[in-house]
Protein backbone atom coordinates (compact mmCIF):
# COMPACT_ATOMS: atom_id res chain seq x y z
CA UNK A 1 0.00 0.00 0.00
CA UNK A 2 1.38 3.38 -0.98
CA UNK A 3 2.29 5.78 1.80
CA UNK A 4 -0.34 8.34 0.77
CA UNK A 5 -3.10 5.74 0.71
CA UNK A 6 -2.01 4.20 4.00
CA UNK A 7 -2.06 7.61 5.69
CA UNK A 8 -5.58 8.22 4.43
CA UNK A 9 -6.74 4.78 5.59
CA UNK A 10 -5.23 5.01 9.06
CA UNK A 11 -6.52 8.53 9.62
CA UNK A 12 -9.98 7.49 8.48
CA UNK A 13 -9.97 4.39 10.70
CA UNK A 14 -8.83 6.36 13.75
CA UNK A 15 -11.34 9.13 13.08
CA UNK A 16 -14.13 6.54 12.74
CA UNK A 17 -13.29 4.89 16.08
CA UNK A 18 -12.88 8.25 17.81
CA UNK A 19 -16.18 9.48 16.36
CA UNK A 20 -17.93 6.32 17.54
CA UNK A 21 -16.70 6.90 21.10
CA UNK A 22 -17.45 10.61 20.82
CA UNK A 23 -20.99 9.93 19.60
CA UNK A 24 -21.57 7.60 22.53
CA UNK A 25 -20.40 10.30 24.94
CA UNK A 26 -22.46 13.15 23.52
CA UNK A 27 -25.55 10.91 23.52
CA UNK A 28 -25.68 11.18 27.32
CA UNK A 29 -28.32 13.67 28.55
CA UNK A 30 -27.15 17.27 28.38
CA UNK A 31 -27.47 17.68 32.15
CA UNK A 32 -25.15 14.70 32.70
CA UNK A 33 -22.49 16.16 30.41
CA UNK A 34 -22.49 19.76 31.66
CA UNK A 35 -22.04 19.90 35.42
CA UNK A 36 -19.49 21.08 37.95
CA UNK A 37 -16.46 22.79 36.44
CA UNK A 38 -17.78 22.41 32.89
CA UNK A 39 -20.92 24.35 33.82
CA UNK A 40 -18.93 27.14 35.48
CA UNK A 41 -16.64 27.46 32.45
CA UNK A 42 -19.70 27.98 30.26
CA UNK A 43 -21.19 30.52 32.66
CA UNK A 44 -17.96 32.51 32.56
CA UNK A 45 -17.74 32.36 28.77
CA UNK A 46 -21.39 33.42 28.47
CA UNK A 47 -20.67 36.50 30.57
CA UNK A 48 -18.01 37.84 28.17
CA UNK A 49 -19.29 40.66 26.00
CA UNK A 50 -16.00 41.21 24.18
CA UNK A 51 -12.46 39.92 23.87
CA UNK A 52 -11.26 42.58 26.30
CA UNK A 53 -13.70 41.24 28.90
CA UNK A 54 -12.33 37.73 28.32
CA UNK A 55 -8.75 38.94 28.75
CA UNK A 56 -9.70 40.71 31.99
CA UNK A 57 -11.27 37.54 33.42
CA UNK A 58 -9.90 36.06 36.65
CA UNK A 59 -11.28 32.82 38.05
CA UNK A 60 -10.70 30.30 40.80
CA UNK A 61 -10.71 27.65 38.08
CA UNK A 62 -9.26 28.23 34.61
CA UNK A 63 -9.20 31.30 32.40
CA UNK A 64 -8.23 29.34 29.29
CA UNK A 65 -11.33 27.20 28.88
CA UNK A 66 -13.85 30.08 29.06
CA UNK A 67 -11.67 32.00 26.60
CA UNK A 68 -11.67 29.00 24.24
CA UNK A 69 -15.43 28.61 24.56
CA UNK A 70 -15.97 32.34 23.96
CA UNK A 71 -13.85 32.11 20.80
CA UNK A 72 -15.82 29.10 19.54
CA UNK A 73 -19.09 30.93 20.19
CA UNK A 74 -17.94 33.99 18.26
CA UNK A 75 -16.77 31.80 15.38
CA UNK A 76 -19.99 29.82 15.02
CA UNK A 77 -22.07 32.94 15.62
CA UNK A 78 -21.03 34.12 12.16
CA UNK A 79 -23.01 31.25 10.66
CA UNK A 80 -25.71 30.17 13.13
CA UNK A 81 -27.45 31.48 16.23
CA UNK A 82 -25.80 30.39 19.47
CA UNK A 83 -28.61 31.00 21.93
CA UNK A 84 -29.20 27.27 22.33
CA UNK A 85 -26.72 26.03 24.99
CA UNK A 86 -26.64 22.47 23.70
CA UNK A 87 -25.72 23.55 20.18
CA UNK A 88 -22.91 25.69 21.56
CA UNK A 89 -21.63 22.87 23.78
CA UNK A 90 -21.77 20.33 20.96
CA UNK A 91 -19.69 22.59 18.71
CA UNK A 92 -17.18 23.13 21.52
CA UNK A 93 -16.89 19.36 21.98
CA UNK A 94 -16.53 18.79 18.23
CA UNK A 95 -13.75 21.39 18.17
CA UNK A 96 -12.01 19.61 21.06
CA UNK A 97 -12.16 16.31 19.15
CA UNK A 98 -10.85 17.90 15.94
CA UNK A 99 -7.92 19.44 17.85
CA UNK A 100 -7.21 16.07 19.43
CA UNK A 101 -7.09 14.26 16.09
CA UNK A 102 -4.90 16.94 14.52
CA UNK A 103 -2.47 17.18 17.43
CA UNK A 104 -1.94 13.42 17.68
CA UNK A 105 -1.47 13.17 13.90
CA UNK A 106 1.27 15.79 13.83
CA UNK A 107 2.81 14.42 17.03
CA UNK A 108 3.13 10.97 15.43
CA UNK A 109 4.76 12.54 12.35
CA UNK A 110 7.23 14.35 14.59
CA UNK A 111 8.11 11.16 16.47
CA UNK A 112 8.97 9.40 13.21
CA UNK A 113 10.97 12.39 11.94
CA UNK A 114 12.88 12.52 15.24
CA UNK A 115 13.74 8.82 14.99
CA UNK A 116 11.83 7.86 18.15
CA UNK A 117 9.53 5.68 16.04
CA UNK A 118 11.40 4.16 13.12
CA UNK A 119 8.75 2.75 10.80
CA UNK A 120 5.67 4.09 9.07
CA UNK A 121 3.64 1.31 10.70
CA UNK A 122 4.90 2.41 14.11
CA UNK A 123 3.95 6.00 13.37
CA UNK A 124 0.45 4.92 12.32
CA UNK A 125 0.05 2.78 15.45
CA UNK A 126 1.16 5.71 17.62
CA UNK A 127 -1.39 8.00 16.03
CA UNK A 128 -4.19 5.44 16.22
CA UNK A 129 -3.47 4.64 19.87
CA UNK A 130 -3.49 8.26 21.03
CA UNK A 131 -6.30 9.43 18.74
CA UNK A 132 -8.67 6.70 19.90
CA UNK A 133 -7.60 6.48 23.55
CA UNK A 134 -11.03 6.26 25.26
CA UNK A 135 -10.25 8.53 28.21
CA UNK A 136 -8.80 11.23 25.96
CA UNK A 137 -11.82 11.06 23.65
CA UNK A 138 -14.14 10.99 26.66
CA UNK A 139 -12.85 14.35 27.89
CA UNK A 140 -13.78 15.90 24.55
CA UNK A 141 -17.45 14.94 24.97
CA UNK A 142 -17.98 17.49 27.73
CA UNK A 143 -16.33 20.92 27.96
CA UNK A 144 -13.48 19.99 30.31
CA UNK A 145 -9.85 21.03 30.10
CA UNK A 146 -7.80 17.85 30.32
CA UNK A 147 -7.57 16.57 26.75
CA UNK A 148 -7.28 20.10 25.35
CA UNK A 149 -4.36 20.88 27.67
CA UNK A 150 -2.26 17.89 26.62
CA UNK A 151 -3.15 18.42 22.94
CA UNK A 152 -1.89 22.01 23.14
CA UNK A 153 1.36 20.78 24.70
CA UNK A 154 1.80 18.27 21.87
CA UNK A 155 1.21 21.05 19.33
CA UNK A 156 3.74 23.21 21.16
CA UNK A 157 6.28 20.39 21.06
CA UNK A 158 5.76 19.88 17.31
CA UNK A 159 6.23 23.60 16.63
CA UNK A 160 9.27 23.83 18.90
CA UNK A 161 10.85 20.86 17.09
CA UNK A 162 10.11 22.56 13.79
CA UNK A 163 11.83 25.73 14.99
CA UNK A 164 15.02 23.73 15.51
CA UNK A 165 15.16 22.47 11.93
CA UNK A 166 14.08 25.40 9.71
CA UNK A 167 16.83 27.46 8.04
CA UNK A 168 17.44 31.01 9.20
CA UNK A 169 16.91 32.81 12.47
CA UNK A 170 13.66 34.66 11.53
CA UNK A 171 11.79 31.45 10.66
CA UNK A 172 13.17 29.69 13.73
CA UNK A 173 11.94 32.54 15.93
CA UNK A 174 8.51 32.51 14.25
CA UNK A 175 8.02 28.79 14.92
CA UNK A 176 9.41 29.16 18.44
CA UNK A 177 6.99 31.99 19.17
CA UNK A 178 4.07 29.89 17.89
CA UNK A 179 5.18 27.04 20.16
CA UNK A 180 5.27 29.42 23.12
CA UNK A 181 1.73 30.57 22.42
CA UNK A 182 0.61 26.94 22.53
CA UNK A 183 2.46 26.27 25.78
CA UNK A 184 1.10 29.46 27.34
CA UNK A 185 -2.48 28.73 26.41
CA UNK A 186 -2.09 25.18 27.71
CA UNK A 187 -1.12 26.67 31.08
CA UNK A 188 -4.16 28.92 30.97
CA UNK A 189 -6.30 25.85 30.30
CA UNK A 190 -4.70 23.88 33.14
CA UNK A 191 -2.58 26.05 35.41
CA UNK A 192 -1.18 22.99 37.20
CA UNK A 193 1.01 22.31 34.15
CA UNK A 194 3.01 25.52 34.75
CA UNK A 195 5.90 23.87 36.70
CA UNK A 196 6.30 21.10 34.10
CA UNK A 197 6.28 23.43 31.10
CA UNK A 198 8.61 25.91 32.80
CA UNK A 199 11.10 23.14 33.64
CA UNK A 200 10.86 21.73 30.12
CA UNK A 201 11.53 25.09 28.49
CA UNK A 202 14.46 25.70 30.83
CA UNK A 203 16.10 22.40 29.85
CA UNK A 204 15.35 23.10 26.17
CA UNK A 205 17.02 26.50 26.51
CA UNK A 206 20.17 24.96 28.01
CA UNK A 207 20.39 22.32 25.26
CA UNK A 208 19.71 24.84 22.49
CA UNK A 209 22.55 27.00 23.82
CA UNK A 210 24.92 24.16 22.95
CA UNK A 211 23.64 23.93 19.38
CA UNK A 212 23.95 27.50 18.05
CA UNK A 213 22.20 30.84 17.93
CA UNK A 214 19.17 29.96 15.74
CA UNK A 215 18.13 27.12 18.04
CA UNK A 216 18.65 29.18 21.17
CA UNK A 217 16.74 32.10 19.64
CA UNK A 218 13.83 29.80 18.86
CA UNK A 219 13.58 28.53 22.44
CA UNK A 220 13.90 32.06 23.81
CA UNK A 221 11.07 33.09 21.49
CA UNK A 222 9.02 30.16 22.80
CA UNK A 223 9.54 31.29 26.39
CA UNK A 224 8.62 34.85 25.38
CA UNK A 225 5.45 33.69 23.62
CA UNK A 226 4.44 31.71 26.70
CA UNK A 227 4.93 34.76 28.92
CA UNK A 228 2.95 36.94 26.51
CA UNK A 229 -0.06 34.67 26.86
CA UNK A 230 0.18 34.46 30.64
CA UNK A 231 1.01 38.12 31.40
CA UNK A 232 -2.56 39.57 31.31
CA UNK A 233 -3.87 36.86 33.61
CA UNK A 234 -0.95 37.13 36.03
CA UNK A 235 -1.76 40.83 36.20
CA UNK A 236 -5.45 40.18 36.80
CA UNK A 237 -4.73 37.76 39.63
CA UNK A 238 -2.12 39.97 41.28
CA UNK A 239 -4.44 42.96 41.25
CA UNK A 240 -7.26 40.88 42.74
CA UNK A 241 -5.27 39.06 45.43
CA UNK A 242 -2.05 41.02 45.95
CA UNK A 243 0.17 38.00 45.40
CA UNK A 244 1.98 36.30 42.54
CA UNK A 245 -0.63 33.97 41.05
CA UNK A 246 -2.29 32.87 37.83
CA UNK A 247 -5.74 32.12 39.20
CA UNK A 248 -7.46 32.21 42.57
CA UNK A 249 -4.68 31.16 45.02
CA UNK A 250 -6.75 28.65 46.97
CA UNK A 251 -4.99 25.36 46.18
CA UNK A 252 -3.93 23.57 49.34
CA UNK A 253 -1.04 21.20 48.59
CA UNK A 254 -0.99 19.82 52.15
CA UNK A 255 -4.68 18.94 51.98
CA UNK A 256 -4.15 17.22 48.64
CA UNK A 257 -1.10 15.32 49.90
CA UNK A 258 -3.03 14.18 52.98
CA UNK A 259 -5.71 12.70 50.74
CA UNK A 260 -2.99 11.05 48.67
CA UNK A 261 -1.75 9.11 51.69
CA UNK A 262 -5.03 7.22 51.94
CA UNK A 263 -5.32 5.87 48.42
CA UNK A 264 -4.82 6.39 44.68
CA UNK A 265 -8.35 6.52 43.27
CA UNK A 266 -10.71 9.48 43.57
CA UNK A 267 -14.38 8.62 42.86
CA UNK A 268 -16.15 11.98 42.70
CA UNK A 269 -19.56 10.30 42.62
CA UNK A 270 -19.14 9.40 46.30
CA UNK A 271 -19.11 11.63 49.35
CA UNK A 272 -15.79 12.33 51.07
CA UNK A 273 -15.34 10.62 54.41
CA UNK A 274 -12.23 12.51 55.55
CA UNK A 275 -11.85 16.07 56.73
CA UNK A 276 -9.79 17.12 53.72
CA UNK A 277 -12.91 16.87 51.55
CA UNK A 278 -11.41 14.75 48.75
CA UNK A 279 -13.30 11.44 48.26
CA UNK A 280 -10.29 9.12 48.13
CA UNK A 281 -10.96 5.40 47.96
CA UNK A 282 -9.09 3.96 50.99
CA UNK A 283 -6.34 1.53 50.06
CA UNK A 284 -5.59 -0.86 52.97
CA UNK A 285 -1.82 -0.86 52.44
CA UNK A 286 -1.56 2.92 52.10
CA UNK A 287 -3.90 3.51 55.02
CA UNK A 288 -1.96 1.20 57.34
CA UNK A 289 1.45 2.64 56.48
CA UNK A 290 0.65 6.32 55.99
CA UNK A 291 -2.99 7.38 55.91
CA UNK A 292 -3.80 6.58 59.56
CA UNK A 293 -0.43 7.55 61.02
CA UNK A 294 0.33 10.98 59.58
CA UNK A 295 -1.45 14.32 59.98
CA UNK A 296 0.34 16.59 57.55
CA UNK A 297 1.00 20.28 58.12
CA UNK A 298 3.73 20.69 55.49
CA UNK A 299 5.27 18.95 52.49
CA UNK A 300 8.98 18.96 53.35
CA UNK A 301 10.44 17.98 56.70
CA UNK A 302 11.74 15.09 58.78
CA UNK A 303 8.87 14.35 61.17
CA UNK A 304 5.53 12.64 60.50
CA UNK A 305 3.76 15.98 60.12
CA UNK A 306 5.50 16.41 56.75
CA UNK A 307 4.96 14.35 53.61
CA UNK A 308 8.64 13.46 53.21
CA UNK A 309 9.02 12.60 56.89
CA UNK A 310 5.87 10.47 56.81
CA UNK A 311 7.03 8.50 53.76
CA UNK A 312 10.56 7.87 55.02
CA UNK A 313 9.27 6.74 58.41
CA UNK A 314 8.21 3.57 56.56
CA UNK A 315 10.86 3.30 53.81
CA UNK A 316 10.09 -0.33 52.95
CA UNK A 317 6.52 0.65 52.04
CA UNK A 318 7.58 3.39 49.60
CA UNK A 319 7.78 1.05 46.54
CA UNK A 320 4.20 -0.10 47.15
CA UNK A 321 3.14 3.53 47.67
CA UNK A 322 4.71 4.56 44.34
CA UNK A 323 3.22 1.59 42.50
CA UNK A 324 -0.27 2.36 43.73
CA UNK A 325 0.02 6.09 43.02
CA UNK A 326 1.27 5.46 39.51
CA UNK A 327 -1.31 2.75 38.82
CA UNK A 328 -3.99 5.26 39.84
CA UNK A 329 -2.75 7.67 37.17
CA UNK A 330 -3.41 5.04 34.49
CA UNK A 331 -6.67 3.69 35.95
CA UNK A 332 -9.29 5.33 33.69
CA UNK A 333 -12.26 3.63 35.27
CA UNK A 334 -14.75 6.25 33.99
CA UNK A 335 -15.41 7.81 30.59
CA UNK A 336 -15.77 11.26 32.17
CA UNK A 337 -16.21 12.30 35.82
CA UNK A 338 -19.84 13.23 35.21
CA UNK A 339 -20.78 9.75 33.96
CA UNK A 340 -18.63 7.87 36.47
CA UNK A 341 -21.45 5.61 37.64
CA UNK A 342 -22.96 5.39 34.15
CA UNK A 343 -19.86 4.15 32.31
CA UNK A 344 -20.85 0.74 30.89
CA UNK A 345 -18.71 -2.34 31.49
CA UNK A 346 -17.69 -2.67 27.83
CA UNK A 347 -16.32 0.89 27.80
CA UNK A 348 -14.55 0.43 31.12
CA UNK A 349 -12.74 -2.64 29.85
CA UNK A 350 -11.99 -1.03 26.50
CA UNK A 351 -10.33 1.73 28.51
CA UNK A 352 -8.54 -0.87 30.57
CA UNK A 353 -7.13 -2.44 27.39
CA UNK A 354 -5.66 0.92 26.40
CA UNK A 355 -4.63 1.59 30.00
CA UNK A 356 -2.81 -1.73 30.15
CA UNK A 357 -0.79 -0.94 27.03
CA UNK A 358 0.00 2.54 28.35
CA UNK A 359 1.05 1.01 31.66
CA UNK A 360 3.42 -1.37 29.86
CA UNK A 361 4.86 1.66 28.08
CA UNK A 362 5.26 3.37 31.45
CA UNK A 363 7.01 0.35 32.96
CA UNK A 364 9.33 0.15 29.94
CA UNK A 365 10.04 3.87 30.25
CA UNK A 366 11.13 3.39 33.86
CA UNK A 367 13.31 0.45 32.84
CA UNK A 368 14.90 2.37 29.95
CA UNK A 369 15.50 5.37 32.22
CA UNK A 370 17.08 3.20 34.92
CA UNK A 371 19.46 1.67 32.37
CA UNK A 372 20.18 4.83 30.40
CA UNK A 373 20.31 7.74 32.85
CA UNK A 374 23.60 6.68 34.51
CA UNK A 375 25.26 7.00 31.10
CA UNK A 376 24.35 10.70 30.88
CA UNK A 377 27.22 11.54 33.22
CA UNK A 378 29.65 10.47 30.49
CA UNK A 379 28.04 12.49 27.72
CA UNK A 380 30.16 15.30 26.34
CA UNK A 381 29.07 18.69 25.10
CA UNK A 382 28.87 17.55 21.49
CA UNK A 383 26.56 14.64 22.30
CA UNK A 384 24.29 16.79 24.47
CA UNK A 385 24.08 19.34 21.66
CA UNK A 386 22.64 16.60 19.43
CA UNK A 387 19.65 16.07 21.74
CA UNK A 388 16.49 17.69 20.38
CA UNK A 389 15.43 20.43 22.82
CA UNK A 390 11.75 19.79 22.07
CA UNK A 391 12.06 16.09 22.95
CA UNK A 392 13.89 16.96 26.16
CA UNK A 393 11.23 19.54 27.04
CA UNK A 394 8.43 16.99 26.60
CA UNK A 395 10.26 14.38 28.69
CA UNK A 396 11.05 16.85 31.49
CA UNK A 397 7.45 18.07 31.49
CA UNK A 398 6.22 14.50 31.96
CA UNK A 399 8.71 13.79 34.75
CA UNK A 400 7.83 16.96 36.67
CA UNK A 401 4.10 16.30 36.38
CA UNK A 402 4.62 12.71 37.56
CA UNK A 403 6.54 13.95 40.60
CA UNK A 404 3.84 16.49 41.47
CA UNK A 405 0.99 14.03 41.18
CA UNK A 406 2.89 11.35 43.07
CA UNK A 407 3.10 13.72 46.02
CA UNK A 408 -0.49 14.96 45.79
CA UNK A 409 -3.81 13.15 45.54
CA UNK A 410 -4.42 11.11 42.40
CA UNK A 411 -7.09 11.48 39.74
CA UNK A 412 -6.87 9.41 36.60
CA UNK A 413 -6.86 12.51 34.35
CA UNK A 414 -3.58 13.60 35.92
CA UNK A 415 -1.93 10.73 34.05
CA UNK A 416 -2.71 12.27 30.64
CA UNK A 417 0.68 14.02 30.72
CA UNK A 418 2.42 10.63 30.47
CA UNK A 419 0.31 8.98 27.80
CA UNK A 420 2.18 10.32 24.72
CA UNK A 421 5.58 9.40 26.14
CA UNK A 422 4.40 5.94 27.21
CA UNK A 423 2.92 5.31 23.77
CA UNK A 424 6.17 6.30 22.04
CA UNK A 425 8.29 4.06 24.27
CA UNK A 426 5.84 1.16 23.90
CA UNK A 427 5.90 1.30 20.11
CA UNK A 428 9.65 1.91 19.92
CA UNK A 429 10.26 -1.15 22.10
CA UNK A 430 7.80 -3.17 20.02
CA UNK A 431 9.67 -2.22 16.84
CA UNK A 432 12.94 -3.23 18.42
CA UNK A 433 11.39 -6.46 19.65
CA UNK A 434 10.09 -7.36 16.19
CA UNK A 435 13.51 -6.72 14.67
CA UNK A 436 15.20 -8.77 17.41
CA UNK A 437 12.75 -11.63 16.96
CA UNK A 438 13.45 -11.74 13.23
CA UNK A 439 17.19 -11.85 13.86
CA UNK A 440 17.45 -14.10 16.93
CA UNK A 441 14.02 -15.58 17.64
CA UNK A 442 12.43 -15.71 21.08
CA UNK A 443 15.74 -15.36 22.89
CA UNK A 444 15.90 -11.67 21.97
CA UNK A 445 12.46 -10.79 23.32
CA UNK A 446 11.92 -13.14 26.27
CA UNK A 447 13.11 -10.79 29.02
CA UNK A 448 11.22 -7.64 27.88
CA UNK A 449 8.13 -9.71 27.09
CA UNK A 450 8.06 -11.34 30.53
CA UNK A 451 8.74 -7.96 32.17
CA UNK A 452 5.81 -6.42 30.25
CA UNK A 453 3.41 -9.24 31.10
CA UNK A 454 4.32 -9.12 34.80
CA UNK A 455 3.82 -5.34 34.83
CA UNK A 456 0.44 -5.72 33.11
CA UNK A 457 -0.69 -8.45 35.53
CA UNK A 458 0.27 -6.33 38.55
CA UNK A 459 -1.65 -3.37 37.15
CA UNK A 460 -4.80 -5.39 36.45
CA UNK A 461 -4.70 -7.03 39.88
CA UNK A 462 -4.45 -3.64 41.54
CA UNK A 463 -7.21 -1.86 39.62
CA UNK A 464 -9.65 -4.77 39.94
CA UNK A 465 -8.91 -4.85 43.69
CA UNK A 466 -9.91 -1.17 43.83
CA UNK A 467 -13.06 -2.03 41.86
CA UNK A 468 -14.13 -4.35 44.68
CA UNK A 469 -13.11 -2.11 47.58
CA UNK A 470 -16.14 -0.70 49.42
CA UNK A 471 -16.05 3.04 49.92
Amino acid sequence: MRDGVSKFVIFGAAAAVALALFSFGVAYPFGARVRGDAYHYLLAADSFESLSAALAFMSERTAGMPLFEFTVRRAIGVFVATEQPQRWVDVICAALLAIHLASTWFFARWMQAAGCVRTLAGRHLLFFFLATFPALVGYTTTPLTDTLAIDLILCGGVLLARSQSVPGLPRAIAFGLAAGLMFGFSILVRSGSLPGIAAGLLVALVLSGLAGRPRQGAVLASALGCLMVLAPFFGNCMRAHGTLCLQFPAFDAVRSAQAGLRGARTPWSMHPTAKDGIPTLPDPNMMANYGERCELTKILGTDSSSLTGCLFSRPLAIPAFLFKKWAGLFDHFRFTPYVETATPAWLLWLSRAYDGLAWIGFALTLAVAALGLPRLAGWGKARLAAVQPALAALAVYAVVMLAIHTALHVEDRYGFAWLPLCAVVLIACAEKGVAGFRDSGWRAVTVPLVFSLVALAAFLVQVTAWDHTPF
